[in-house]
């Protein structure tokens, strides 16, 4: 049996149009969400990983990467002085959270 390819034809749109409307959903909650829009400009620009190598620390935060202060802490300003100091794996920095709630 065979089926005409102008029955495909509509099926191929709707499909085509979801997409492309899909498509622009995700890029308005892109450009209304910082975080997604910090993980999209971080996947960009290959340069801005969250951890530097360094030579004493084996690595240290990037003071380049969105959410870290000018020395690469997860602060909203360089602290000149620090209360309490907390060293620890992904718990204590707050992976997948905002700086506000780590």
């Amino acid at each position: 049996m065979k089926i005409a390819a102008s029955k495909f034809v509509p099926f191929l749109i709707t499909g085509a149009l979801c997409a492309l409307g899909l498509e622009g959903i995700l890029r308005v909650w892109a450009s209304a969400s910082s975080p997604v829009a910090a993980v999209l400009k971080i996947q960009r620009e290959s340069s801005s990983q969250p951890f530097l190598p360094d030579s004493r620390l084996g690595i240290r935060p990037n003071p380049e990467y969105p959410g870290h202060d000018s020395r690469g802490f997860r602060n909203a300003l360089a602290l000149e002085r620090a209360d309490i100091v907390v060293l620890g794996d992904s718990q204590t920095y707050g992976s997948g959270v905002e700086r506000e709630q780590a």
